[in-house]
């Protein structure tokens, strides 16, 4: 990779371009000639097949190239041109794996989350028979609160009447 650094003068103090470039790849002259982007071709029959072939050849120059390498490179060059077409097809090409890699990181997010949702359920459902069981000591205790206030009321009458029984002893002795 070469680097080109074109200075201009604008408003600003220092303004500088870079410019990257890639080698040209080095082609069987039966299939096809590039040079600088162009494809000389005798038909076009031929032709197609050629930059077919050329497109693949350039794609296969491209994969150790870095995506931003491969954007410069493809704006560089005219759409429809041989460039073009392999920067564009190995762009789609990193895309769909990326959105693939996605799709599988969300997948197995997802099956986690079903997981946890599982786990969530079981849990309500053993929070609510722990409720439920609450609810019934509650009311059971509710009850046992019921049945000791009446024996409250029972000691505490019997109580006064011993308490009266007594007092009329003591006065009817005296």
């Amino acid at each position: 990779m070469v680097f080109r650094y074109l200075s201009s003068v604008t408003s600003a103090p220092y303004h500088c371009i870079c410019q990257q470039t890639m080698a040209t790849p080095t082609l069987n002259p039966k299939t096809a000639d590039l040079k600088h982007g162009e494809l000389k071709a005798v038909d076009s029959k031929t032709a197609e097949s050629k930059t077919s072939d050329t497109v693949q050849a350039l794609i296969q120059l491209l994969r150790s190239r870095s995506s931003e390498e491969i954007r410069q490179r493809m704006y560089d060059n005219p759409p429809g041109s041989p460039w073009w077409a392999a920067c564009k097809t190995e762009l789609d090409l990193r895309n769909s794996e990326r959105s693939a890699t996605a799709l599988v990181d969300t997948s197995r997010v997802l099956d986690k989350l079903r997981s946890a949702t599982d786990h969530l359920d079981e849990l309500t459902g053993r929070l609510l028979q722990s409720t439920t069981d609450m609810v019934e000591v509650v009311k059971s205790v509710r009850e046992s609160g019921r049945r000791m206030e009446i024996a409250t009321y029972v000691i505490v009458g019997l109580t006064i009447v011993q308490l009266f029984y007594i007092a009329f002893q003591f006065s009817a002795k005296h």
